[in-house]
C-alpha cells in the first residue's frame, strides 16, 4: 500500500509545480507584452460587467494592477504564479509584473483566477511597484458554476475605499477548498519592462 501512495504523491507535487508556472504567452517580448495587455483589458471588461461600480473606483485610484494567476493546493503544499500589468493612472505607464506564491496548510485543488488590485493610496501603489508589497494569508472556498466564478461582493462600502488596497478576485476555472497560509510576492518582470 505504501508503494502505491508514493507515485500518487509524486504526481500531485508535479501537478502543483506545473500549475505554478504561468507567464504571458508569446515567443518575443512584444508578443508577451501584447498578451498581457490583452488579458488586462479582458479582465477589466469582465470586472465592469460584474461590478459596474468598480469602473469609477479603478479610474479614480492612483494606480491598479490586473493579474492572471494559477494556484494549486495539494495536501500540505501550496504554490502559485502569475503575471500582470500595473497601471499608473497619473502617467498612464504600464509596468509588467510577475507574482509567486508559496505556503503550507491543509488544502486541495487547482484554481485559475484573475485579480484586480486597486491602490487607494499613492504609497501603496509605489510599494507595490518597488516589490516591497506582499500579501499573506489565504482561506477560501472557490468553484466555477455555469462559467461564473463564485466570489464575495456587493456594492463598494466606505470602508473598502479607505483601505490601502481593494482586491476584486474571480475564478476562471477550478475548485479550491483550503485553509492555507501563503505568502505572495509581486515584482517587476525584467524581461518585459
Amino acid at each position: 500500500m505504501r508503494f502505491r501512495v508514493v507515485p500518487i504523491l509524486v504526481c500531485l507535487v508535479c501537478v502543483s509545480l506545473a500549475a505554478g508556472c504561468q507567464s504571458p504567452k508569446g515567443a518575443s517580448v512584444h508578443e508577451k507584452r501584447t498578451y498581457a495587455l490583452h488579458m488586462k483589458q479582458e479582465t477589466l471588461a469582465e470586472l465592469y460587467r460584474k461590478k459596474p461600480e468598480a469602473k469609477d473606483h479603478v479610474q479614480r485610484a492612483p494606480g491598479y494592477a490586473v493579474f492572471s494567476n494559477v494556484g494549486s493546493k495539494i495536501l500540505m503544499l501550496a504554490t502559485g504564479s502569475g503575471f500582470g500589468v500595473a497601471t499608473d493612472n497619473n502617467t498612464g505607464k504600464n509596468t509588467f509584473m510577475k507574482m509567486v506564491e508559496a505556503g503550507g496548510g491543509v488544502g486541495i485543488g487547482i484554481k485559475k483566477y484573475k485579480a484586480v488590485y486597486v491602490f487607494n493610496s499613492r504609497k501603496a501603489f509605489q510599494d507595490f511597484l518597488s516589490g516591497s508589497w506582499q500579501a499573506a494569508g489565504d482561506a477560501d472556498v472557490g468553484a466555477e458554476y455555469k462559467g461564473e466564478g463564485i466570489g464575495a461582493g456587493a456594492a463598494l462600502t466606505t470602508d473598502e475605499l479607505t483601505r490601502p488596497v481593494t482586491v476584486y478576485q474571480f475564478t476562471e476555472a477550478g475548485v479550491s477548498l483550503s485553509a492555507v497560509a501563503t505568502g505572495t510576492r509581486y515584482y517587476a518582470d525584467k524581461e518585459l519592462n
